[in-house]
């Protein structure tokens, strides 16, 4: 991976390094208007079949007949399962709603779900974050005599499934067609409360609580909130849609997502788009991940709250369970520096966290990535499968080309950078060399290229981080800016049951004519090994506590080591000159400030 220094500015901020980062991302003197003042967001009647849908739905109930909604595993899917619930019960429609297990039924609607359906004697189904591509499961509930109404956001094919209406803000003239599938639902619910005669007070409750949830989405979804180009930018109804979310919930949160922050210890007056893709989004994911993505509903829409305290107790621990899972999986598996694709086929891994692995190695290595896990296929052994890309080649068209050429793959899907799959067990080792060679073929002389400011000192830090107050959120179309920033470090700290490191730096300060030399720390998280080549006995002294631990615990030493904790204080007649790539942002979870997330350091 190549790093390069930004130097080019056109004016569009007074700061010089944010307006390097905002010229290298392409935007101009119009699109970053938006950023400041993003346009509002779009009547739902813009929204194609919108009308006729919720036209629809009252008919279904004004005949009293019953409604189920089917929704998604995810964050996108579980909100916008709860929003078109809340909706439709609160203008006292007969519904419910049902989710497929992602081990047991997989994505999207299937065959067994449309046959409960008919046990139930459903009259109708209203999919959300799904169905655009469930034509054989849509052809045979229409069969079976059911009407089927499709909401969704996902890429459509060039032939739609046979639904008696489909609402998709990629078909028609929707004005923005980036929206997620929550956002899609919110449309539809909103929609039906203009409509209902419910007293006002008791609409614009319930729609604040739904924005809330459909805001949540934004993020977790990673829906563009921002776009540098000028046409998108003045239609992307992403950034106010998120903002509003936002001061909704640190001014007057539901009292559903409020329990959910007390549990995670989230600051509401602070809470912010990082509060949702670090905590919120894990936690309500983690349900799907590990358990049956419906509890999540259920805690989201009731109306008991001890009801909702036990499930939202569950939730924070499947979140735990979660982490617990994934560390201990990583701590099995030892990647193969040698090769140039990370591909992991190991038995017993969590299916519900292959997506997650997949991420994590991608992360550490920005090597090409597939993680697969053992599972039965009709009887069969396979190999489910989740893979992300850096960026370098579309992981969909390489397994289309694959099966094509040599029909290897049971199932898949996805898009350029994150795909799924499916693999019988026989295909296994010839799908691995095919997969190998042809990702090192098209990666072959390609190098990921990164980019960056240059901060020079405190005064330069503190105005960059000022800018980047005024310009949250940052997301999807407005990354967080990365700076290189050089100190000589004082004490460096090694945490080996974390795997993580901390560095501490003195910045000598004059206030009033007072000198003082407050701390600066920043962490390198999961990262020990990144940082211990700087920790020569040149410059440091080093201290640990396996003594302790030993007394303590009562372990061996060489389980007192293999959890220890190493400081390295630098000697006062020598200096420690490190250079730091950080992600810098400015956010909430111990204190407001900003936020140096370190990606890379090296000595200067």
């Amino acid at each position: 991976m190549n790093w390069k220094e930004l130097d080019k500015t056109s004016g569009l901020v007074d700061n010089v390094q944010m307006d390097e980062w905002l010229t290298h991302l392409g935007f101009s003197q119009k699109s970053i208007q938006t950023l400041y003042n993003p346009c509002e967001l779009h009547s739902p009647k813009l929204l194609d079949n919108c009308v006729e849908l919720c036209e629809a739905l009252q008919t279904h109930i004004k005949n009293n007949e019953k409604i189920r909604i089917m929704g998604d595993y995810d964050m996108d899917g579980v909100g916008a399962t709860s929003i078109l619930y809340l909706a439709l019960t609160f203008i006292h429609a007969r519904v419910d709603y049902d989710i497929p297990h992602r081990i047991r039924n997989g994505y999207g609607l299937c065959k067994e779900m449309i046959d409960k359906a008919l046990d139930d004697n459903i009259k109708a189904i209203l999919t959300c974050d799904n169905g655009i591509a469930c034509h054989e499961v849509i052809d045979y509930a229409r069969e079976n005599g059911l009407y089927v109404y499709v909401t969704d956001h996902h890429t459509p094919s060039s032939v739609l499934p046979n639904a008696n209406l489909i609402v998709h803000p990629q078909i028609g003239a929707y004005p923005f067609p980036y929206i997620s599938g929550a956002q899609v639902a919110y449309k539809v619910a909103s929609l039906l409360l203009d409509n209902s005669k419910a007293l006002k007070k008791k609409k614009d409750n319930l729609r604040k609580y739904l924005l809330q949830l459909s805001a949540l989405t934004i993020v977790s979804d990673v829906m563009p909130i921002a776009s540098a180009d000028e046409d998108l930018s003045q239609v992307n109804e992403n950034r106010k849609w998120l903002k509003d979310g936002i001061k909704s919930i640190q001014t007057e949160p539901d009292w559903h997502l409020k329990m959910l922050m007390d549990y995670q210890e989230v600051n509401q007056e602070t809470f912010d788009e990082q509060s949702i893709g670090f905590s919120i989004a894990p936690a309500i994911n983690a349900v799907g991940r590990l358990h049956d993505a419906k509890l999540a509903v259920d805690f989201l829409t009731t109306d008991n709250k001890e009801d909702a305290r036990r499930a939202c107790s569950f939730i924070v621990f499947l979140n735990e369970e979660r982490k617990d899972i994934k560390k201990q999986t990583m701590e099995r598996i030892h990647l193969d520096e040698s090769t140039s694709v990370n591909f992991i086929a190991q038995e017993g891994i969590h299916e519900g966290i292959i997506g997650i692995l997949a991420g994590a190695y991608m992360n550490e290595n920005n090597k090409t990535t597939l993680v697969m896990t053992d599972c039965m296929v009709d009887g069969q052994k396979a190999w489910k499968g989740s893979a992300r890309g850096n960026s370098l080649i579309n992981l969909y068209d390489t397994l289309q080309d694959i099966d094509d050429r040599k029909h290897l793959l049971y199932a898949y899907g996805g898009h350029a950078d994150a795909a799924g799959l499916t693999v019988l067990d026989e295909n296994l080792e010839e799908f691995k060399q095919e997969f190998c060679e042809s990702v090192e073929k098209q990666e072959q002389g390609k190098v990921i290229e990164k980019t960056y400011v240059q901060i020079h000192n405190r005064k330069e830090r503190l105005a960059f981080v000022e800018e980047i107050k005024k310009l949250k959120p940052f997301g999807n179309g407005l990354p967080l800016p990365i700076a290189k920033m050089s100190f000589n470090v004082s004490r460096i700290d090694l945490y080996y049951k974390s795997n993580h490191a901390k560095m501490t730096q003195y910045e000598m300060v004059f206030d009033h004519g007072k000198k003082s030399f407050p701390a600066l720390e920043l962490w390198l998280f999961g990262g020990l090994k990144n940082v211990k080549p700087i920790c020569n006995e040149e410059s440091f002294t080093m201290s640990d506590n396996v003594q302790r631990i030993m007394e303590r615990d009562s372990v061996t030493e060489n389980e007192a080591r293999e959890i220890r904790a190493e400081t390295y204080q630098r000697k006062k007649d020598k200096k420690a000159n490190v250079n730091y790539l950080i992600e810098v942002g400015y956010t909430d979870f111990n204190g407001v400030g900003a936020r140096y997330n370190v990606l890379e350091v090296d000595k200067a």
